[in-house]
């Protein structure tokens, strides 16, 4: 049985994901696709939200989808739905897939928004 092909990116998104990632309105997190700040408000006398982080891949996924209707805070990888909807779509019975080394770009070798979106135009 032969592997599946990677699908090239659905231009429209990736240049909406390029766009996103340069522009400087995300705050770059790791480990998830989003993840809540908290802090502290004295006028409730508790804490609250006051900001979001986002890996490369949550990116995508709020500029896809921003209400949050296909995808939740904590996972770690598009859903499968939202994948296919962009075209970057994994063989997901082999690890190392694209949104795997995505991943690895932004949270451990901690690249900036800026170097992970120029390697997506060149790459991907």
């Amino acid at each position: 049985m032969s592997k599946p092909k990677r699908q090239k990116m659905n231009p429209e998104w990736k240049a909406k994901w390029l766009e996103a990632l340069r522009s400087g309105r995300f705050q770059q997190g790791r480990d998830q696709l989003a993840t809540n700040i908290y802090g502290f408000d004295e006028d409730l006398d508790d804490e609250r939200v006051v900001d979001r982080e986002y890996c490369c891949l949550g990116v995508l996924a709020c500029v896809v989808d921003p209400e949050q209707k296909d995808w939740r805070d904590g996972e770690s990888e598009l859903p499968p739905a939202l994948a296919d909807k962009v075209g970057l779509v994994d063989n997901h019975d082999t690890e190392g897939g694209v949104q795997d080394m995505l991943a690895g770009l932004n949270d451990h070798q901690e690249w900036s928004f800026k170097k992970i979106a120029a390697y997506i135009e060149r790459y991907l």
